[in-house]
């Protein structure tokens, strides 16, 4: 991670000169990287901060109490990245990600509830439409992907079909 943002903080410092130089840059792959870089800054944060609000949503903690819920296994996770063997944080890794894949459960329902009492102009509304929209947006800006993917569910629907009969 460290090297990415220094790699893209490098580009960045100099973009004039690498766009100029290297035809396949161009001002808007610039703007993406600026984008990327803001997003790798106030990503973690931003995640962090949503999950200690979803976890107050969904079962009904105050906000105090959901934020050093969350900030427990996050520290615990550093320290063993730190100091624990690399067999010993991919176990912790797996077994967090389950936790968190259950937890997740909750926390979207949990959303959903409090964006249906704040409304959809709230914060929580607005953060979760921003994260699924970018997501929706890259989508719709690489339809080469998914019409690949279509393409191949139709090919596997049909292939399954005559294997069948």
């Amino acid at each position: 991670m460290p090297s990415t943002l220094a790699n893209i903080m490098d580009l960045l410092g100099d973009y004039k000169r690498v766009v100029k130089n290297n035809n396949d840059m161009s001002m808007f792959y610039i703007f993406y990287q600026v984008m990327m870089m803001i997003g790798t800054i106030l990503g973690p944060g931003s995640i962090f901060i949503m999950l200690a609000g979803s976890f107050g949503a969904a079962f009904g903690i105050d906000n105090d109490t959901s934020f050093l819920i969350n900030l427990v296994p996050l520290i615990l996770f550093i320290v063993v990245c730190l100091v624990g063997k690399p067999d010993t944080q991919i176990m912790l890794a797996q077994l967090m990600s389950i936790a968190y894949a259950l937890v997740m459960m909750a926390v979207l329902v949990g959303l959903l509830v409090q964006i249906g009492d704040d409304g959809a102009t709230s914060p929580t509304a607005l953060s979760l439409f921003f994260v699924a929209g970018s997501f929706i947006l890259a989508g719709i800006l690489h339809p080469q992907v998914w019409i690949l993917d279509l393409k191949n569910e139709i090919t596997e629907m049909f292939l399954n079909i005559y294997l069948y009969f």
